[in-house]
């Protein structure tokens, strides 16, 4: 699969796109990220506000708590998640990406809760190894 920051500009996506490439500067994004949309799917009013970023990060184990916060606060990686020029906004609002998490499989958009996307990808991919017992 491949990986790819698509935030909304009408959302506060920017935000854990931004705090995603921090944690994944200090080789922490898969933890950081499966913990912040478990977070956002438990909560009973969601936020993506620093707080609970910071409080995933702890979770985490992301090593440098300090570097990740100063990170986010002066949202280092924008240019990043932002493709420099604005290719990502515009590739999510071609797409109508307009919440996280957003999936594509097989190009077409499919939105999910991310605990069921194994799920969906064996609906569509039967043969694959990683679906056996799924």
């Amino acid at each position: 699969y491949e990986f790819q920051y698509l935030y909304s500009t009408n959302s506060d996506s920017e935000s854990v796109a931004i705090a995603d490439a921090c944690a994944e500067k200090q080789d922490s994004f898969p933890r950081f990220h499966r913990g912040i949309l478990e977070r956002f799917h438990t909560l009973n009013f969601p936020t993506w506000d620093f707080s609970e970023q910071y409080s995933v990060a702890q979770q985490a184990g992301v090593p440098d708590l300090n570097a990740f916060e100063a990170c986010v606060k002066e949202k280092e990686p924008l240019e990043k998640v932002a493709y420099q020029d604005g290719k990502g906004t515009v590739i999510a609002q071609s797409l109508q990406l307009r919440q996280i998490p957003s999936f594509l499989i097989d190009c077409q958009f499919v939105l999910l809760n991310h605990l069921k996307l194994k799920e969906a990808i064996c609906l569509q991919h039967p043969d694959l190894a990683a679906c056996e017992n799924a």
